[in-house]
């Protein structure tokens, strides 16, 4: 009975601890969703002086200086890149993220946790599976192709949930262990 006492203890706390829900944040549409993040830009290369992120009904854009397409993250002018960063303010089970106007040939790369830049890439949606508290998508530069044809794209959406941090877990611990006495104390006292 003691053991099977435990086991449903255990079973309940890890049932709270493991439902969080994946949520979508689509930022496409008029929609804004506010979440557990913060968003920033960074410009580079030839002719960049700063940037803003934009918002439009395809999703989140770089506005650098200058800019032909300020909607989308790109790669113009010719030698350079626009990053868009998202930061989220506790850890975050980032699932996957979703590119909007994205092309037959627009590539990317993108860095996690403010590492480095993967390798150029053209996987849309981009299934991440990871633990990030950054994520940084930019559109690839110096590469021939983009000359006659410039990476634009915006960030459409992204899937995951917040982890479950250990301050937060730590009432579920105390209340399992408090459970598990109750029992033993009850058993002891039926005994008597």
């Amino acid at each position: 009975m003691k053991l099977l006492s435990v086991v449903v203890v255990l079973v309940s706390m890890t049932m709270a601890t493991g439902g969080a829900k994946a949520v979508t944040y689509d930022f496409s549409g008029s929609a804004n969703p506010a979440g557990p993040f913060t968003l920033g830009c960074q410009v580079g290369g030839f002719l960049n002086s700063g940037c803003s992120v934009t918002q439009n009904a395809a999703g989140l854009g770089v506005n650098g200086m200058p800019d032909t397409n300020p909607g989308n993250i790109d790669s113009f002018p010719i030698a350079s890149f626009e990053t868009l960063i998202v930061s989220f303010t506790q850890p975050f089970m980032l699932q996957s993220f979703l590119l909007g106007n994205f092309n037959t040939g627009d590539d990317y790369e993108y860095a996690l946790n403010g590492g480095a830049f993967s390798n150029v890439i053209n996987v849309n949606p981009n299934n991440v599976n990871a633990l990030v508290t950054s994520l940084a998508i930019r559109a690839s530069s110096f590469r021939w192709a983009d000359l006659l044809a410039p990476d634009s794209f915006t960030l459409k959406s992204f899937t995951g949930y917040a982890a479950v941090p250990v301050p937060a877990g730590l009432p579920l611990l105390a209340a399992g262990l408090g459970a598990l006495g109750f029992l033993g104390w009850r058993k002891k006292r039926s005994a008597a």
